[in-house]
């Protein structure tokens, strides 16, 4: 069980650094995220995919050259006692465009 102080700390921890689409510090923020979900006891597995980056921003100015970057969803699994044919899906994203994770408009 985790409780709601151990989830805030969570927020508070992630919305301190930046974490743009094939940074670093998204890549802090997974290796964060998986830790925090295996001490929480949940089964972890990552899903590695490619997605073009053009800078976050429209502009009526001429497109840049996308680029290609490599994620990684994280999925916690947590088996439940009850109910075991139904599946409850509780998701978030991990990177931040502009500011900083808890506000970024995303």
């Amino acid at each position: 069980m985790v409780s709601g102080e151990e989830l805030m700390s969570t927020l508070r921890d992630l919305a301190g650094w930046r974490r743009g689409a094939g940074s670093s510090g998204l890549e802090a923020a997974r290796r964060y995220v998986v830790e925090r979900l295996r001490a929480a006891g949940l089964e972890v597995r990552l899903e590695e995919f490619q997605a073009l980056a053009g800078g976050g921003r429209f502009s009526a100015q001429p497109a840049r050259r996308p680029r290609v970057v490599y994620g990684c969803n994280v999925v916690g699994v947590l088996e439940g006692c009850w109910r075991r044919n139904e599946t409850v899906v509780v998701c978030a994203h991990l990177d931040s465009v502009g500011n900083y994770g808890a506000d970024d408009d995303a």
